[in-house]
């Protein structure tokens, strides 16, 4: 295989070390999952191009087994002492082939291009223990680097904690159980309302009087959300968060929004959570919705109106034809540069995804925009304050709307969140930067909502 234009990571893994990996991949494979700890963490020797020999430790990675098939495993690395390859102390190699080839790099450049945090990613020729490998996909840990980076201040990474959901898996992963715990709800055992809510690099944050009260502070605001104390969107960065959930389902990214796969930075200046993105799986068919906002429209995070209103503005934004046409004019010389070397190893996972993009963001935009986003009905009634104008509106959309005015007949009336009738009906309508803004059902059935148009309003004619 001809790479020369990709950089080469070599490593060296002493027998001993090599063997521990080997036993911790048959156990692995035996359970249907990884489950990881420190304690797996073995030393070798790591160099990237002409550089020195520097010491790491590695253990394999990726949760499922797609990570340990053939011959290609995916591993984590942490440099020793003030080791780095490419500015990165920690990160991992995989098989490009379990984060959908190019696809998934593609995504982390238009991320970072929209001042999201993402990992950085790349790809390297590996030769492990003098044998060549191949090509991998290699991915920053999070850490403060990451943030360096991307123009962030140092501070705090956290994330809702997976390793019971996991375990539960491995659990019931025999094949034969697979069917009855998953109807058992077996898998629902843990998740994120009671997910246990970590840190990375916790022993750096313990040493550092600034970032442990930084820390303090984040997993005390994410538990605020957890426990329902506070709403999304006093919790996490508005326009990030809209931005985020945005450009994922530009992409087909949904898997990248779930609550295990999601990581958070706690900005100290904003004393808000920004997302962090990362396996993001864009446009994989397992990921890929075609209705808007499928994938992530029941989660907590995203059913904030704060948060839909900030996401439907960015989706409009990134899904204009100029918008479109723009990005990919950015994007394809490095893309193509990548794919070429890629090529000579994979056949799979080299098409462009610009075809697919166009068709999404055409898909998204009519959806965003339909005919009728809400079906009204109106009649005259009395009410203790005189005459009025009973309007029931009906949301056709899985998005809140927004209420700019009443038309009827000739008269054009601006809506007032004070004229919400006093019944159930209040609860689907909220204020959102003023305006009042009709929210969606939570079961997916049709919300309704009642106004009482003061009547001379509606008949400004009448005496």
């Amino acid at each position: 295989i001809n790479t020369d234009e990709l950089p080469t990571l070599y490593i060296d893994m002493p027998f001993e070390s090599y063997q521990q990996i080997l036993d911790k991949r048959t156990e692995a494979l035996e359970m249907n999952v990884l489950l990881t700890s420190d304690e797996d963490m073995v030393p070798a020797q790591v160099r990237y191009e002409d550089g020195d020999s520097l010491d790491s430790k590695m253990r394999l990675k990726g949760d499922w087994t797609d990570h340990l098939e053939g011959d290609k495993w995916s591993y984590r690395i942490h440099m020793i002492g003030d080791g780095q390859v490419e500015g990165m102390r920690r990160f991992s190699i995989q098989d490009p082939s379990t984060r959908n080839y190019m696809n998934e790099w593609v995504f982390h450049q238009h991320l970072m291009s929209e001042g999201l945090l993402t990992t950085r990613y790349q790809f390297v020729n590996v030769v492990f223990n003098g044998e060549a490998m191949g090509i991998y996909a290699m991915e920053e840990s999070f850490s403060g680097e990451l943030l360096e980076s991307q123009g962030r201040r140092q501070g705090v990474i956290l994330r809702f904690d997976e390793d019971q959901f996991r375990k539960n898996i491995a659990t019931f992963a025999q094949v034969e159980l697979l069917d009855q715990a998953e109807d058992l709800g077996m898998f629902m055992v843990a998740n994120m309302d009671n997910a246990d809510i970590t840190l990375f690099r916790s022993g750096s944050i313990e040493r550092d009087p600034i970032l442990t009260t930084e820390a303090q502070a984040a997993v005390a605001l994410l538990s605020s959300f957890q426990s329902g104390e506070k709403s999304a969107s006093e919790v996490f960065d508005v326009p990030l968060m809209g931005r985020f959930f945005a450009l994922a389902d530009f992409w087909g990214a949904g898997h990248t929004t779930n609550w295990r796969d999601i990581r958070f930075y706690y900005n100290p200046i904003t004393g808000l959570l920004e997302p962090i993105s990362y396996d993001a799986l864009p446009l994989r068919s397992c990921c890929t919705r075609d209705e808007l906002a499928n994938v992530f429209i029941d989660s907590r995070m995203f059913t904030d109106p704060h948060i839909q209103d900030a996401y439907a503005g960015e989706l409009e934004r990134i899904t204009k034809v100029e918008y479109v046409q723009e990005l990919i004019g950015e994007l394809k010389p490095s893309f193509e540069a990548i794919q070429n070397e890629l090529s000579q190893e994979f056949e799979e996972g080299m098409e462009p995804p610009w075809v697919t993009l166009r068709e999404r963001s055409k898909i998204l935009r009519h959806q965003l925009n339909p005919a009728q986003p809400v079906r009204g009905t109106y009649y005259r009634t009395t009410t203790d304050d005189g005459e009025a104008v009973l309007v029931e509106l009906v949301n056709l959309m899985i998005l809140p709307v927004e209420l700019l005015e009443f038309q009827i007949g000739d008269v054009h009336v601006v809506p007032d969140i004070d004229w919400v009738s006093q019944d159930n009906s209040t609860l689907n309508v909220v204020e959102v930067n003023s305006v009042p803004t009709f929210l969606p059902a939570q079961d997916r059935s049709y919300a309704s909502a009642h106004f009482l148009l003061p009547f001379r309003l509606a008949q400004p004619n009448v005496e």
